[in-house]
Order: structure tokens, then sequence, then C-alpha cells
């Protein structure tokens, strides 16, 4: 399943660990396919967490590494106590940032650079580069010390 608007406020955390929730968007992966269908009214998640593909469609075909991209803009709100494109007031500046400048979210300074690493290759423009599910797990748990 590709979730397709991950970000902070659809991750919940209880005793039991953290659930995704709000699932208006997903998807389920088809055996015989590995892309997703864009929607024809454009409607496709949350501007500051979605991956360059998702914007322009010549970027790249709508795969879970979509989700992947996200997830390392919910680790930057984490560990960087701000909002991916903090700096964009616009959806004038967000998609030029995305779409002309090709500038993945700023990592602040504050964040570790084993973590500000993971997160620049969850958000890397091309998403063949980005890890896998199972590579992004990995490495948290690795970063965790389990």
């Amino acid at each position: 399943v590709v979730h397709r608007d991950l970000k902070s406020t659809n991750i919940l955390l209880g005793a039991q660990g953290a659930k995704i929730c709000d699932l208006g968007l997903a998807q389920q992966m088809g055996v015989a396919s590995t892309r997703i269908a864009r929607r024809i009214d454009g409607e496709g998640g949350s501007p500051r967490y979605m991956a360059p593909e998702c914007w322009d469609a010549a970027l790249g075909s709508l795969t879970e590494k979509m989700d992947i991209w996200s997830m390392g803009c919910v680790l930057l709100e984490l560990h960087g106590e701000q909002l991916p494109y903090a700096n964009c007031t616009s959806m004038v500046q967000l998609s030029a940032m995305i779409l002309v400048e090709k500038r993945p979210p700023a990592i602040p300074e504050s964040v570790p650079q084993c973590l500000a690493a993971l997160i620049r290759s969850c958000c890397a423009f091309d998403q063949n580069c980005r890890p896998t599910a199972v590579e992004l797990l990995c490495e948290l748990s690795r970063q965790a010390g389990g």
C-alpha cells in the first residue's frame, strides 16, 4: 500500500507505537504493476511533503518511493523542528523551489550528520536513488542502536 499523503499529522503516537492514519489517497500496489495511477482531478497530498514526481509527471512515475520522500520530510520535521520548505510562504515559492530550482528541503545544522544523510537520501530528486522502505527501516534501527 502506498499512502500518498504521509506527513506528521497523519502519524499517531500511542503506547503501542506509531500508527499511520488518513488512508484517503492510499493505493494498493498491484502484483502486475509497480506504478500508481495519477488521479484525473490532480488531487495528491500535502504540498510540503510531496515528492517531485507528484508535482510533475515528467519527473517520474508514481511509485512507493514517493512515500520515502514524504518520510524524509517527516524525519526532517521531527529532528529539525521545522516544516519542510519552512522558508516558503506560498504555493508559488514552494513549486518554484521544487520544480525550477529542484531543491530538496533544507536540513538544519542541528540535525545529526548521520540522520541528515538519511534524510538527504530519502529526499533525492531521482526516485531510484531513494532507499526502499526496508532499507530505511534498517538504517533507522541501526541509528537507534537496535
